[in-house]
């Protein structure tokens, strides 16, 4: 059914994170999230603080540039046949679990918020495979929900005849 899910991804421990760097800086990493309305509790607000900077909305977009990304990951689980899935297997660490049904297997795939971005962009074409194009398109809404819809602010999304979008 290519049904994807988030299941997991990475949160600090906000009172211990604000005091460190409350005591080692002198400020709050979460004052420019207020600044900005961004609500703390959503997944993209721990990325948006690592660059100290108080600028969230840039930290988002500029996460795969300045490395910061590589602090945040994110889980999904998934179900798919093997080969939609065989890709991925050099882009993101994928743990797979045989099912009784021989046309999908269970799929957790795991990587941080840069990598997720790359394998996004790279197998959202229209050359790549319907069903792949498919958990890609599934994978960024889900990641735009969770507040990271900044890393695609240089792409443009065309939606194709099999309801599938890929990004120019």
């Amino acid at each position: 059914m290519l049904d994807v899910y988030p299941i997991a991804y990475t949160k600090p421990d906000w009172q211990c994170f604000i005091r460190c760097i409350q005591e080692s800086l002198g400020t709050s990493p979460t004052r420019g999230l207020d600044d900005c309305r961004m609500d703390p509790q959503m997944p993209a607000s721990y990325l948006a603080t690592l660059d100290f900077e108080n600028n969230p909305n840039l930290a988002i977009e500029l996460a795969t540039m300045t490395g910061i990304g590589e602090h945040f990951y994110f889980t999904f689980l998934l179900t798919a046949p093997l080969v939609v899935i065989l890709p991925l297997y050099t882009d993101v660490k994928i743990l797979r679990h045989l099912t009784s049904n021989e046309d999908e297997q269970l799929y957790i795939l795991t990587a941080s918020i840069n990598q997720w971005k790359q394998v996004v962009v790279k197998y959202s074409h229209r050359e790549q495979p319907q069903k792949l194009r498919l958990i890609m398109n599934r994978i960024m809404n889900h990641l735009e929900t969770a507040g990271f819809k900044g890393l695609w602010v240089n792409y443009d999304k065309s939606t194709l005849t099999d309801k599938t979008f890929v990004l120019k």
